[in-house]
């Protein structure tokens, strides 16, 4: 259900393996402080703009530089902004689709749904806020917040996207929504 045929687990099972639960985050920011003396020369510079950002709008355009140990640093100072957050990050969700990128939009996606996943039942509501500018990768992982989040009102909204996506390409797109419905008991 949850490999590709390449035999490589979907993109959406890689997305809920990490964000499953504080558990499962935090075996992998141990992995990364393992290596952090390397990564820290690599991503230093990253990290101390991601930190100094004063708004959440300028902590946005810093997104696409936060990977490796950049991106833990983005995602404690993003919530250091608390619900203000939740309204920017929506918007921005919705411009994604724009960039002609796929791998950027993907990162991008991830980041942000990440992030919206440790709000609870308001980053549920501000990810339907988007819904409808989402991609079917985004969609995706969406539905793993969504299943993550016990939302059971989303129930609807997950099978049919599970429809269509079954006849969409990339065909691992539905593997989100299934994982949702494990999730809800459907």
């Amino acid at each position: 259900m949850s490999q590709l045929a390449s035999g490589q687990p979907s993109p959406a099972t890689l997305f809920r393996m990490r964000v499953y639960d504080r558990a499962a985050d935090d075996l992998v920011r141990r992995a990364k402080e393992s290596l952090a003396p390397i990564l820290r020369l690599r991503d230093g510079a990253k990290i101390a703009k991601i930190r100094r950002a004063p708004s959440v709008e300028d902590l946005l355009d810093l997104s696409p530089q936060a990977t490796g140990l950049a991106k833990e640093a983005w995602h404690e100072r993003m919530r250091a902004f608390g619900n203000e957050a939740l309204s920017p990050i929506v918007g921005a969700l919705r411009q994604i689709i724009q960039l002609d990128d796929e791998e950027m939009r993907q990162c991008l996606y991830i980041l942000l749904i990440t992030e919206l996943r440790w709000r609870g039942d308001d980053g549920v509501l501000a990810l339907m806020q988007c819904w409808e500018d989402l991609d079917n990768f985004a969609k995706s992982l969406g539905c793993v917040v969504i299943g993550l989040a016990n939302w059971e009102a989303g129930s609807e909204l997950v099978w049919t996207f599970y429809r269509q996506a079954q006849r969409s390409l990339p065909e691992q797109n539905f593997v989100g929504a299934l994982w949702a419905m494990l999730d809800l008991g459907d």
